[in-house]
């Protein structure tokens, strides 16, 4: 250390005056870097010059005259004024030192911009006393120190001491008047403080301290501290508080290792806090007991900031808010701290981590004694009470007991829906919940080593509303209820309604990890077949629903399967249409379909058709089939057992049909009851331009009707089987013949087979059929029954504005007695065999478009019976005739019109024959001309026969003429001559030149 003086004098009376001494490190600048400068130094005694040189004074008392030590700590802590001790020693004896107005400047911090702690007018007594030891014989040296001090921080320091050096004991009392304690006071204390009474450094206030202190050397083993405190206006600071504490007061007092805050009080904003504390032996931390009444303290996150880590973690589990009272006391036995607490919730908001819908305008209490936690809350969710009860064994991770929510009346709002578990929300969210509903939920533990509590919720749900988007069919008036067991989900009871449709639902909803799985079956009466049906239903689902075009009500069964982790749908319909409401009118088959029943059965984009019955008028339809929506858009609809009874093909059928078989039917014009066996299938592409697609295998079954084709057919019974397909633009179909029963031109056909064929252009029949589809080895024919006939042939018909047709046929073993019967009344006696052959043609504008030729045969006949017959003879005179007066006939004809021109008909007979030609009109008027011939005519050796019978017709003729039911006969004696003389009459009476007459055997012109 380095050392100057600036003057020193010695005197004999007074000793020796030291001034300006300065003391501080080598080296240093001791006008700046002193450690301690004293302005002056008096040793007081009476030394001789010879004890000054022998450093032998006797000093009866040091007077230092206004000090100043200057004191700081290195980085290492340490203080520097340490490295003045120890103090010189003047004499062998103790002497008194005085102090007068003294300066103590404490270094605040090593930056020496900062002005340090000053400590000024610092009187301060150092005596040294003997006392009587306690041994009562010994004397023993006692140190006394009576100090008055002022300083920057307080208005003054009264101590006085006492210090036993042989036994290093030491007592110290005193009182600092009117200290102001605040940050910068303890910046400057010689020691840092220990937790936690290192938090007095935002302390701001004044206060009294009386103080006793007594010990022994450095050590606070057997530290005995008597103290008593008055603070008031103070203030508390800490940046751990949310607000600054004011209006701070406490009274406070230390004896016996005993702390004892008879109260301590203050105000934070609106808060108002106040507090008692016993703690024994604080400095070690003994047992303790703070009793604490806070009221209005407001619950802002702010107040984590001095909470310990386990009430911080708490609180972030129900992040509170609102303003609450609290009255508490916490024990400290030495070991761990207990607590019993009431906390008075006014205006509380809170929410659970795990289900973190937020409950406001809480009131109730919470009571924690003794780790055991009890809860009474009533808060608010909305405008409905929630009612809250726990009890709670130890809080926190170990946790046992249970808690309950109650609550009614309340609303489903999207909070609500927020605060679900992750895993079940996006699903729950699906439904699109809303309406009111009663809340029941329970959580409890019994074995705290259980990881999760058990978790219980029941929601009563009443007035309701859902609105699944996956199927977003609003359902309201929601009654029910849906329970929560641990984390699955349960609906049941749960009924609604849409318009006039009821609806009651069932299912559960399964948390797992890859995402929750919710299922729900759903059973409807009376559903209304709206838009709003069809709008929930999947894309691909609304295409078959706008082609069907369904319109009433139905009772259904659906299960829905929501997976939220892959986010897969899986729907499940069973629909029952109510039959005196339910129809359909598809699109591509505008033809309403009413009083519908049976059952379709939806499975994802498929529908199935069981057992389906409807209504068209008097028509009635029973089918089953399916219909499924494609992936790229399109649909199909297939209809399989089709059956159609009594329909009437009139205006609306027809105007249902595509159009290219619209105009086939239109062109047949069937009448008549009509039914239908087979089946139907039909395709549409996925856009708006794709044409509808038919196929078809169906049985068509007449009864009493009639068609035209070409040619007009009449009581048609029986079947044609159709099995074709339409495009879209044209189509095809090839068939089978059935037919019973047909009447044409009053001719009856029956047991009618054979292969047809029908396109937009023509209806073959036959073996035009056959080979129109390539079957050209043995095409078959059409083959039928008429007169107990057999009729083999082929036909034609094309189907444009006037539609052509064309017929060959041939008959064998045709019965005459069967025509006499069925067409020729009172004529039963006929008979014989028929043969014949016709090739017709002709076109729907009439009978005179007729043309065509044909021939027929009769053997093994009696044909007495026919008018016509009867009439030849009596015109002959012959006798009665026998049953074999004519027993064959053959005829040729031709057809043109409404007329047959017979250019061959011959009746022969075993005594007589007839031959004669003329022509017949449909109505049965006839104009005959014949001659006879004696003998069988079919045996006569032709050169004879040949001369007879131009004689014959020479010598008489036979004219017919009326009808063929009542013929007109007349005959001509020597016709040519009579004919000639009329020609010569008429010329001498005209003049005009004669001519020659015709020849009776000009034949009819031929008509192809």
């Amino acid at each position: 250390m380095q050392v100057e003086v600036a003057a020193a004098r010695f005197d004999r009376k007074h000793g020796v005056e030291i001034r300006g001494i300065a003391i501080g490190p080598a080296g240093a600048d001791l006008s700046r870097e002193a450690l301690i400068s004293i302005k002056e130094l008096n040793l007081i005694c009476q030394p001789t010059l010879e004890d000054l040189l022998n450093r032998q004074l006797d000093v009866k008392t040091i007077v230092v005259r206004q000090p100043v030590l200057r004191a700081g700590r290195d980085t290492a802590g340490q203080w520097d004024a340490a490295r003045l001790l120890p103090l010189p020693k003047f004499s062998d004896n103790s002497p008194r030192i005085l102090i007068e107005d003294g300066r103590l400047e404490l270094a605040r911090s090593a930056d020496a911009s900062q002005p340090p702690l000053v400590l000024h007018a610092i009187d301060l007594s150092l005596s040294t006393t003997f006392v009587t030891a306690d041994d009562g014989l010994a004397k023993k040296k006692m140190l006394s120190v009576e100090a008055s001090i002022r300083g920057e921080y307080m208005e003054r320091l009264d101590l006085a001491a006492t210090l036993d050096p042989a036994a290093e004991r030491w007592r110290a009392k005193g009182a600092i008047h009117a200290l102001r304690a605040c940050p910068e006071l303890c910046g400057c204390l010689p020691a840092d403080l220990p937790e936690p009474w290192n938090r007095m450094v935002h302390l701001n206030a004044l206060g009294t301290i009386e103080f006793d202190l007594q010990g022994t050397g450095t050590s606070t083993d057997d530290l005995q501290l008597a103290a008593r405190c008055q603070i008031a206006r103070g203030s508390f600071d800490d940046p751990l508080l949310p607000e600054s504490l004011t209006d701070l007061s406490a009274q406070i007092s230390l004896r016996d290792n005993l702390l004892v805050v008879d109260e301590i009080s203050g105000r934070m904003g609106k808060t108002r806090l106040r507090a008692t504390v016993r703690r024994e032996d604080p400095l070690k931390g003994g047992p303790a007991r703070i009793v604490v009444n806070v009221s209005r303290l407001r619950l802002d996150t702010d107040l984590l900031k001095p909470l310990p880590a386990e009430a911080r973690l708490l609180w972030n589990k129900y992040l509170p808010a609102g303003e609450i009272d609290l009255d508490g006391e916490l024990l400290f036995d030495g070991s761990r701290w207990t607590s019993n607490l009431l906390v008075q919730c006014q205006n509380v908001a809170f929410s659970h981590y795990k289900f973190p819908y937020r409950l406001e305008g809480g009131q109730g209490t919470l009571t924690l004694r003794d780790q055991h936690l009890s809860v009474d809350l009533i808060a608010m969710s909305g405008e409905r009470p929630v009612k809250i009860r726990a009890e709670i064994e130890n809080p926190g991770p170990i946790a046992t007991g249970w808690a309950e929510v109650r609550g009614s009346k309340l609303t489903v709002t999207p909070r609500l829906l927020e605060a679900l578990p992750e895993k079940a929300r996006p699903t729950v969210e699906q439904l699109d919940p809303s309406g009111h509903f009663q809340v029941y939920w329970r959580g409890w533990r019994d074995d705290p080593t259980q990881t999760k509590f058990h978790s219980h919720l029941i929601l009563s749900v009443s007035n309701g509303a859902i609105r699944y988007k996956k199927f977003p069919y609003p359902l309201s008036g929601i009654r029910g209820m849906v329970e929560m067991r641990d984390g699955v989900w349960t609906f049941s009871d749960l009924e609604g309604t849409n318009d006039s449709g009821f609806v009651t639902c069932r299912g559960k909803l399964v948390p797992a990890e890859a995402g929750a799985e919710l299922t729900l079956e759903f059973a409807g009466t009376r559903i209304p077949l709206e838009e709003e049906l069809r709008d929930a239903l999947p894309a691909h689902a609304q295409k078959v629903w706008n082609s069907l075009r369904p319109r009433g009500r139905i009772d259904l069964a659906s299960t829905i399967v929501f997976r939220s982790g892959p986010q897969t749908l899986d729907v499940k319909t069973r629909i029952e249409p109510i039959s005196e409401s339910a129809s359909i009118e598809p699109v591509d088959f505008p033809y309403r379909m009413e009083n519908l029943e049976g059952t379709i059965n939806y499975d994802n984009g498929k529908v199935t058709i069981a057992s389906m019955r409807a209504e068209h008028g008097q028509t009635r339809l029973f089918t089953r089939g399916s219909a499924e929506a494609r992936p790229d858009g399109g649909w199909v609809l297939q209809l399989d057992g089709l059956s159609v009874d009594q329909a009437e093909p009139r205006r609306d059928l027809l105007i249902a049909l595509p159009a290219g078989l619209r105009k086939v039917v239109s062109d047949l014009n069937p009448t008549g009851a009509i039914n239908l066996r087979g089946s139907l299938g039909m395709t549409r592409g996925p856009h708006s331009y794709s044409k509808l697609q038919c196929r078809w295998d169906i049985a068509v079954n007449m009864h009493q009707g009639t068609l035209q084709c070409g040619v007009e057919l009449k009581d048609v019974f029986g079947e044609m089987r159709l099995t074709g397909a339409h495009n879209g633009e044209t189509f095809q179909s090839t068939g089978e013949l059935s037919i019973d029963s047909l009447t044409y031109l009053d001719f009856q056909f029956t047991d009618i087979l054979g292969p047809v064929w029908i396109d937009e252009q023509q209806v073959l029949l036959g073996a035009w059929a056959e080979r129109h589809q390539g079957k050209t080895d043995n095409p078959r024919r059409v083959a039928a029954r008429l007169y107990g006939g057999r009729v083999i042939g082929d036909g034609w018909a094309t189907l444009e504005k006037n539609p052509r047709f064309g017929l060959v046929a041939s008959l064998v073993g045709g019965s005459l007695a069967q025509v006499a019967r069925e067409s020729l009344s009172g004529q039963e006696k006929l008979k014989g065999d028929i043969l014949g052959h016709l090739n017709l043609q002709g076109n729907a504008s009439g009978v005179h478009s007729l043309v065509g030729n044909g021939e027929i045969q009769l053997q093994n006949a009696d044909l007495y019976e026919l008018p016509l017959t009867v009439a030849l003879l009596k015109v002959l005179r012959a006798r009665v005739p026998d049953t074999t007066a004519f027993n064959a006939s053959k005829m040729k004809f031709r057809i043109a019109g409404p007329h047959l021109y017979y250019d061959q008909l011959d009746l022969h007979g075993d005594v007589l024959s007839l031959y004669g030609k003329g022509e017949m009109d449909f109505d049965r008027r006839i104009r005959l001309t014949f001659h006879s011939e004696i003998g069988a005519g079919n045996l006569a050796v032709p050169v004879w026969r040949k001369l007879v019978g131009e004689a014959s017709q020479q010598i008489m003729q036979i004219h017919v003429d009326g009808t063929l039911d009542e013929p007109h006969i007349t005959n001509q004696v020597l016709p040519a001559v009579n004919e000639a003389l009329q020609q010569l009459q008429a010329d001498l009476q005209t003049g005009v030149p004669r001519r020659v007459a015709p020849n009776a055997n000009t034949r009819l012109p031929q008509v192809r």
